[in-house]
């Protein structure tokens, strides 16, 4: 399953943190908060729920939030996008449908 996952942070080295967490774990940055985990299996996905709630508790603040959302491969051809991005190209290794 594809997971593209969003956080809101207020401080900045916890954000930091939360970034470096996804990169360890293989996500790929999509857009300044917005990180896509490829073809993640159920166990990776629950490893990286756990790490980042570890990290979060306690430190973050009332209107902090991480969000993740799968997202099947039978729909990866149907997401949009406004402008280029790279990354997401990269990562799904097909032509993204583009709006200008």
């Amino acid at each position: 399953m594809n997971y593209f996952i969003s956080y809101d942070i207020s401080k900045d080295k916890l954000r930091l943190k939360v970034s470096k967490t996804l990169e360890r774990f293989g996500c790929e940055r999509v857009q300044y908060s917005v990180f896509f985990a490829p073809d993640f299996v159920p166990k990776e996905i629950e490893r990286l729920k756990d790490a980042l709630q570890k990290l979060l508790k306690d430190k973050a603040d009332k209107t902090d939030s991480v969000m993740c959302m799968a997202v099947e491969q039978k729909y990866m051809k149907d997401l949009h996008w406004v402008g280029q991005n790279e990354g997401v190209k990269k990562s799904l290794d097909k032509p993204l449908n583009l709006l200008f």
